[in-house]
């Protein structure tokens, strides 16, 4: 949310709100600040990750994307490469 939130102009964020309902947006949008935007970011990433290790030996496709990593039994890196990837996208 942050690094597209970051290119928008003041115009758009003022006006997203604004046009809210015809956007189909809750009447109460409104563009999130970085710090919101961070935590919200890392609350995500906890829950996917959290989900994903509850579910490791029904995860197959979790448990392939660690093991060819090259991670092993040290994942500390699993939430740096996800966050990598979702900027990315």
């Amino acid at each position: 949310m942050s690094e597209k939130t970051e290119q928008m102009t003041p115009e758009l964020k003022a006006t997203l709100p604004e046009h809210a309902n015809r956007l189909d947006l809750a009447p109460d949008f409104r563009v999130g600040d970085e710090n919101e935007c961070t935590q919200l970011r890392q609350q995500a990433m906890d829950e996917l990750l959290d989900d994903a290790y509850t579910n490791w030996m029904e995860d197959e496709a979790f448990r392939a994307f660690v093991d060819t990593q090259g991670l092993g039994r040290d994942d500390r890196l699993v939430p740096e490469i996800v966050g990598k990837v979702y900027k990315s996208a």
